[in-house]
């Protein structure tokens, strides 16, 4: 993977077991297997609904059902040193921003709650936002870092930081 990659949903279908021991990802359900769905190391696996659990990054697909991670720091840690039937997601999301603060409790668009993360925004919903008049929060296409937080005085506040522009950037979001 290049040190930007260029999608922010490469494959999300099923569950999966998380076994901390061993450093791997197991997938429990879905219809399609990480290596036909085409992860790679480098790939970064967001697990738990709204994450959770954290976030690690693939550094090796074992086989059609299995990848290893290359660390368990970024998840939260479990008594059992396994946790179960996880929805996840995985993306080309920078490396980088799973070790930086700045990007590390999940944002929350509306609900006034902080937050921060990295996304990728491709071109189509910029001009979708721009066509609706609300307008994007983004200004360009790519990887994009979100901090949300409430001000001193009450209101809700978005700041937006484009870390990479470009339009090949392919989204979910």
């Amino acid at each position: 993977m290049t040190l930007w990659g260029k999608s922010d949903l490469v494959y999300n279908s099923g569950k999966v077991n998380v076994h901390y021991a061993e450093k791997e990802v197991r997938r429990r359900s879905g219809t399609v297997d990480f290596v036909a769905a085409g992860i790679k190391t480098g790939d970064v696996i967001t697990i738990g609904a709204g994450r959770t659990v954290g976030q690690a990054v693939i550094s090796g697909v074992v086989g059609v059902h299995t990848v290893s991670i290359a660390t368990t720091q970024f998840l939260t840690a479990h008594a059992h040193n396994t946790v179960e039937d996880l929805s996840y997601y995985i993306n080309q999301k920078p490396k980088s921003s799973i070790e930086d603060q700045r990007y590390s409790a999940l944002p929350d668009f509306g609900n006034g709650e902080p937050g921060h993360d990295v996304q990728g925004i491709d071109t189509t919903e910029i001009s979708e936002a721009a066509a609706s008049g609300i307008g994007s929060y983004a200004q360009h296409a790519g990887w994009v870092g979100v901090v949300t937080y409430t001000d001193m005085h009450g209101n809700f506040r978005r700041k937006v930081e484009n870390l990479v522009a470009f339009s090949g950037i392919t989204s979910d979001r």
